[in-house]
């Protein structure tokens, strides 16, 4: 805003340092030579604390008009920017560095008189960063461009219009101050100087400070969030934007409109394209009004600017509040004319620019709060993190401008820092939020309590409850309050202004006879521009209470050991007044039945009489909590409602009111794990593992089941007790009923049933029978193989004259667990037939099991050494076959037939 006006200066101020030091230099010594000004100087100690520079002339000879030019023709000596197409027309000879705009050089005199002042002022303070500040003020009748020139006693008449006007020379004046760290107080006397004064007065106006060029998203300085933009900004595209979006600007704040006709020519593009670079939009008008006639026409033209361009209701609207013309005493009613235009045309997001040393900045800000205003405030060097940066923030504003030497791409752009959400959650920030925590009724007193924000309450200052019958349409009774510290509010709605300052507690006296019974009374909450509560309001309306209510609630619901179903809650109704009878009925929706009811006495609940329920008439004594046997009844995964009833008669029947529950989905949690599963000596399974299900409440029989998925039969069952599993409950099945108790460890004779080489399952039951059958619940292991690994080998083959073969070797088998006889078979492979069988006894091959075979159940066991006596007619006709041992274990001690597994050598030549 008054960033346009400087950053032109600066840059240019920059840009020519060295030769406007040189034409300052020259031209202050023409003036002594030529008028007999001299030149004093006093030099304050380093660390004074007042700094300032000043530079003071008079002057009392008149001259002709001379309009200024960029090369400054005349004799002025001040630091001078146009406005965004300016002249400047002098009526005085002064001693002046012109710095003009690149758009204009000069311009004719109009009839309309407006002048711009800013200043550079520096602070030094202990606890800052040393930084000096520029706080900028304009008293000119502009948004645009500034000038910083050295005061002196003559006038320099400017006047200025933004966007292509005119400036011409008038009566009022352009101040600029300049102050440094050391107190420099150089003035130009009339009287005689010496060349040591001048040159010290020199070196002190050549050694100001200017403020730093910022690269927007330079971690070193205060983070920008948000630019601002008037018709200067006409070079700006989509790929700038989104250049911006990319160094972490959020919001473009766009100038449309500047007092009763100016609008910004741009405007409309510049939306559009912030739009599409996905950046939020908000606007500012530059006020010119200084009472409320002009405050409401300014409103009415904005609004009407604002409607053209097709924005949005909730757009926030800033009022830039600078203008020498504003400094009235009657500026804070003219903003408030200027807001109810707007709102008057539904732009009701409404927020205030101005700066810090601006004379009326507390009226102004008192319009919207400090929580919706942006202030401007120029640090030299704004860093992160610093003094003025935290200092504005503690001050509670919510946006501060710190800069207008932000450059992108050759362009200067004000930029700013969000503190609340002012400048970054636009479109949120004209939210109307509340809550009702509480109702209750106690005789004819109504206690309400709770919250409620807006951001129009910055403007509509009285708070007020509104206690409405919407049943006849009528008003009750209606209290005001002061709204009460809210920290939990602010700290979720934090950019709502006055979200800290938003609770209400208050107390209704009804009417002497007033009767609630079936009425619907509503709450209206409510802040007004009148202190009667009238004028304009900005209102919530509450749900309808029904004083015939009937409203319940089930805090807790648990099945318990032994089937017993836990109940908690409450059940409040004005008809128990009559109904006196309080039952609670448990409804299983899963098969359409009552399974039980239990009559109780209510017991006291001071929550619910002090929650939004309390006006119903028993909410005080509403309590139950009931212990409800369900032994006879299954209802894991089964869903239960609870009923709760008042009734007029003892069994629950005849009238009655009902309040049901949401339905329950009773746990029917049911898991389970095997831990170790082996195939053991002699045929013994071991299982171990645990069993956790909510059913076990009810079902209180265990079961392992032995179930051959290969064949599809069951194999065996076996009851067990479960056993402490406390590891079980901790690693995340805690809530499964009998976790703790799960375990099992059982060893389960398979018999001679052959499972090796085949797939087995255990399941795990509960059940309501002793056999295991009856209603039950089951968990599925997953399949085991049982092994049959089966080896063998022939170490050696050999045969003597007189009929006897020799054989040893090895055969191991997981089978032989179950198939315990052994054999040796000579079969003859050249004829297809057995020659004969013989029976051995195993002994010990410790090496097989070194070899690789230490998993095969009888391998240490697996060896055998045989002679098997043949006559020597049988081996003269095996002379030259191919032999083979087949290895055998069998189930049959006599034959060796039966179920059995073999092993066949490799062929040898007899």
């Amino acid at each position: 805003m008054q960033g346009n006006r400087k950053k032109k200066l600066i840059k240019q101020y920059k840009k020519s340092n060295l030769k406007r030091q040189l034409t300052l230099v020259s031209g202050l010594t023409m003036l002594s030579l030529g008028t007999g000004i001299s030149l004093s100087t006093y030099i304050a100690q380093a660390d004074d604390t007042t700094n300032a520079v000043s530079i003071s002339q008079s002057s009392s000879s008149s001259s002709s008009t001379t309009s200024a030019t960029s090369q400054s023709s005349s004799s002025d000596s001040s630091i001078s920017a146009n406005s965004e197409t300016t002249s400047v027309n002098s009526t005085e000879k002064t001693s002046s560095i012109n710095v003009d705009s690149p758009s204009s050089s000069s311009a004719n005199a109009v009839s309309e008189t407006q002048s711009t002042d800013s200043s550079i002022t520096s602070n030094a303070d202990s606890k800052a960063e040393q930084d000096t500040v520029i706080s900028s003020s304009s008293s000119a009748s502009t948004s645009t461009d500034s000038s910083i020139i050295a005061s002196t006693s003559s006038t320099n008449n400017v006047s200025t219009t933004s966007d292509n006007t005119t400036m011409n020379s008038s009566s009022s004046s352009t101040d600029a101050s300049i102050s440094t760290t050391t107190e420099v107080s150089t003035t130009l006397d009339t009287t005689t100087t010496t060349p040591v004064a001048f040159s010290a007065a020199v070196t002190s106006l050549l050694s100001v400070r200017v403020p730093d060029n910022i690269s927007i998203g330079d971690s070193n300085y205060t983070h920008a969030d948000a630019i601002d933009i008037s018709s200067y900004q006409n070079w700006i595209t989509l790929n700038d934007f989104l250049q911006l979006k990319s160094l972490g600007i959020k919001s473009v704040i766009i100038k449309i409109t500047e007092g009763t006709t100016y609008k910004n020519p741009y405007a409309a593009n510049q939306i559009s394209l912030a739009e599409q670079a996905g950046l939020n939009v908000a606007v500012y008008h530059y006020a010119t009004f200084s009472d409320s006639s002009s405050g409401s026409a300014q409103g009415q033209h904005v609004a009407q600017t604002m409607q053209n361009l097709g924005l949005d209701k909730n757009v926030l609207i800033f009022a830039d509040m600078e203008d020498k013309t504003t400094l009235s005493d009657s500026i804070q009613p003219a903003l408030y004319a200027f807001w109810n235009s707007l709102t008057a045309a539904g732009f009701n997001n409404h927020g205030v620019y101005t700066y810090i040393s601006y004379a009326y900045r507390d009226q102004v800000v008192a319009t919207v709060g400090k929580a919706r205003t942006w202030i401007a405030q120029y640090p030299y060097t704004p860093s992160n993190g610093g003094y003025y940066e935290n200092e504005w923030k503690n001050e509670g504003y919510g946006g501060w401008q710190f800069s207008s030497t932000a450059y992108i791409d050759g362009h200067t752009l004000d930029i700013s820092h969000d503190y609340n959400g002012l400048l970054t959650n636009i479109s949120n920030l004209n939210d109307n939020l509340a809550n009702i925590d509480n109702i209750s009724v106690s005789g004819n007193k109504v206690s309400i309590s709770g919250w409620h924000i807006s951001p129009k309450s910055t403007i509509e200052q009285n708070a007020y409850i509104i206690m409405f019958d919407s049943t006849t349409g009528k008003e009750i009774e209606r209290v005001k309050y002061t709204p009460l510290q809210r920290t939990d509010v602010a700290d979720t709605y934090w950019y709502i202004p006055n979200s800290a300052k938003s609770g209400f507690a208050v107390t209704f006296t009804l009417p002497s006879g007033y009767k609630f019974g079936g009425k619907n009374i509503q709450f209206v909450l409510r802040y007004s521009d009148d202190p009667n509560g009238n004028g304009n309001t900005t209102d919530i309306w509450s749900q309808k209470y029904n004083y015939t209510d009937n409203i319940g609630n089930v805090d807790k619901l648990y099945l318990n050991t032994n089937n017993v179903l836990s109940v908690t809650g409450w059940h409040a109704a004005d008809a128990s007044t009559t109904l006196k009878n309080a039952f609670l009925i448990v409804f299983d929706n899963t098969t359409g039945k009552e399974l039980t009811r239990v009559a109780y006495t209510p017991t006291t609940r001071s929550d619910v009489a002090n929650s939004n329920y309390g006006y119903i008439l028993n909410a005080s004594q509403s309590g139950f909590s009931q212990n409800i046997n369900l032994s006879k009844y299954l209802v894991n995964g089964h869903q239960i409602q609870i009923v709760m009833r008042y009734s007029a008669a003892a069994n629950g029947e005849g009238n009655h009111v009902d309040y049901w529950s949401k339905t329950y989905a009773i746990a029917n949690a049911n898991a389970a794990y095997v831990d170790s599963f082996s195939l053991g000596a002699n045929n013994t399974l071991h299982v171990a593992g645990w069993h956790a299900a909510d059913a076990s409440t009810a079902l209180k029989n265990a079961f392992l089941i032995v179930f051959d998925a290969t064949t599809g039969k069951e194999i065996k069952r076996v009851a067990y007790n479960p056993i402490s599993r406390p590891d079980v409950a901790k690693n995340g099945y805690a809530n499964v009923y009998n976790a703790a108790q799960s375990g099992f460890s059982q060893d389960i004779d398979l018999g001679s049933t052959f499972v090796n080489g085949h797939q087995l399952q255990i399941v795990m039951r509960y059940s309501d029978a002793a056999n295991g059958e009856g209603n039950h619940v089951d968990y599925w292991s997953d399949k085991h193989y049982i092994a049959n690994n089966n080896s063998g080998h022939l170490d050696s083959f050999s045969s003597t004259p007189n009929g006897v073969l020799h054989v040893a070797g090895w055969h191991a088998a997981d089978a032989s667990t179950v198939l315990k006889y052994t054999y040796l078979i000579v079969f003859d492979d050249t004829t297809g037939k057995e020659v004969t069988r013989t029976g051995y006894v195993p002994n010990s091959r410790p090496d097989v099991v070194k070899n690789g075979y230490a998993n095969v159940y009888n391998s240490v066991q697996s060896g055998f050494v045989k002679d098997i006596p043949l006559s020597s007619a049988t081996l003269r006709q095996l002379k030259g076959h191919t032999i083979q041992i087949v290895m055998r274990y069998s189930s049959n001690a006599t034959t060796g037939e039966g179920t059995r597994i073999d092993y066949w050598s490799d062929k040898k030549i007899l």
